[in-house]
């Protein structure tokens, strides 16, 4: 793989064992290169090209990016444009093909949906499909109703954010699902365990039973499009699913932690971002629009530089209150020293993993704004306390030795011998002859 200076992937190879047809290079480019305006440079994904699955490029747009020299707003970044597919926003970033309630979540009008009073989905077309969530805000439960009088349920228990049970409607264990440090392994159900090959970007290429022969091979692109399904649907089927995506409804709708995420029109989450603005300007954005090169398991995304600006914050304060502390006190402290770079460090880390914790972050992103906000903590620490100790006054001159603010003796104060303060050397720049008398140099 090849990425450029920014980090973001340029093209992707992909080899696909017994399925050469989805093996190929696919290539990314970004909108960084279309504008002079720094505001419009986001490096959202603007063209997906590939060799794969014979041959495909997808476009990408969004709304006031000013995508060519000379414009002048970032705007919010919806998606206009993706593939083949047009769309439409209002002033409050939602998509114009579907209805919205009061608190901002997305309903379909052929077929409604329904929310709790946490804003958490219930009801997916007309009930055919409905949730609840538990106290951590994850899904509990699924339940699928396909007619009156008959349905399926599927309760889960987390490890973290991992689902790695499911039981049936008796309570009985029907999925084992297990994970290891990279993501998704494998899935056991009825004794039969499905192992899960994935591609750089995460999504599902192949899963492989037992004995390693391939039982479906799938190819998914930009922003959760499925470009090549062979009929065979499970959670893990597709988008993200080496990060733990769970796909909800044939394709269309994805669980991604907390939050469900539509692909078919217009690549959002269905409600909008618990953590406000602080998880960026647009409440129903997916990964910053750069699907190629950023996942989103928990649903919420944490913003990088929100995490730096707390800590930095943070560590300025806790700067300037020890360096006020030490003015008042008339304690030696430098700026750049251990107490202030240590607690600009701790102060800051702890302040960003708290704002990350109160947002809903996964423990992975606490722990991640924890580490982002003590890194700038220790730099704010150093400028808060610079600033603070400014206001330090400054020493009083040096009196000479011997001399005393009552006109106590001393070499000169007129005695021919040694004075209590010993010798003076008067080419010492720190000795200050008394006024009127002379400087020998």
């Amino acid at each position: 793989m090849t990425y450029d200076g920014a980090g973001n992937r340029l093209t992707m190879p992909v080899s696909v064992p017994g399925a050469p047809a989805l093996s190929g290079t696919t290539s990314y480019q970004y909108d960084y290169g279309l504008t002079n305006n720094p505001a419009a440079r986001r490096g959202q994904l603007t063209q997906e090209t590939s060799t794969r699955a014979g041959g495909y490029s997808d476009a990408f747009a969004y709304d006031a990016t000013a995508q060519s020299p000379g414009g002048t707003t970032g705007g919010p970044g919806n998606p206009t444009t993706l593939s083949a597919y047009r769309f439409g926003f209002n002033a409050d970033n939602q998509n114009t093909h579907y209805t919205y309630d009061g608190n901002g979540n997305q309903s379909d009008p052929s077929g409604p949906y329904a929310y709790d009073p946490e804003n958490r989905l219930t009801i997916l077309y007309n009930g055919s499909l409905t949730f609840a969530s538990d106290g951590d805000g994850q899904q509990a439960w699924d339940q699928y109703n396909p007619q009156p009088g008959t349905s399926w349920r599927h309760s889960h228990v987390y490890d973290g954010q991992e689902p790695v049970l499911t039981l049936d409607n008796w309570g009985h264990v029907s999925d084992v699902t297990t994970f290891g440090p990279n993501g998704l392994l494998s899935v056991s159900s009825g004794g039969v365990s499905g192992f899960y090959t994935f591609d750089p970007s995460g999504n599902t290429s192949q899963r492989l039973t037992g004995d390693g022969s391939v039982d479906y091979s799938h190819l998914t692109s930009g922003f959760g499009v499925q470009r090549v399904h062979d009929g065979k649907y499970d959670l893990y089927d597709g988008m993200g699913a080496q990060w733990g995506y769970r796909n909800i409804n044939s394709d269309q709708v994805f669980l991604l932690g907390h939050r469900y995420y539509n692909t078919l029109y217009g690549g959002q989450f269905l409600t909008r971002d618990p953590m406000g603005y602080g998880g960026g300007i647009n409440l129903y954005g997916y990964v910053k629009n750069n699907p190629a090169n950023w996942a989103d398991p928990s649903g919420y995304l944490q913003d990088v530089w929100g995490d730096i600006g707390t800590g930095l914050a943070a560590g300025g304060i806790y700067g300037i209150l020890i360096g006020g502390v030490a003015v008042i006190g008339g304690i030696a402290l430098a700026p750049i020293s251990a107490p202030v770079i240590v607690g600009g460090i701790i102060v800051g880390g702890i302040a960003a993993a708290i704002n990350e914790g109160q947002h809903g972050g996964s423990p992975g992103e606490i722990v991640e704004g924890g580490l982002l906000g003590g890194a700038a903590g220790g730099p704010g620490a150093v400028i808060g306390a610079t600033c603070s100790l400014r206001f330090r006054p400054p020493p009083p001159l040096r009196e000479p030795p011997g001399e005393t603010a009552s006109g106590g003796t001393g070499d000169y104060g007129g005695n021919t011998g040694p004075s209590d303060g010993g010798d003076i050397d008067p080419d010492d720049p720190g000795i200050l002859p008394p006024e009127g008398f002379p400087h020998p140099n």
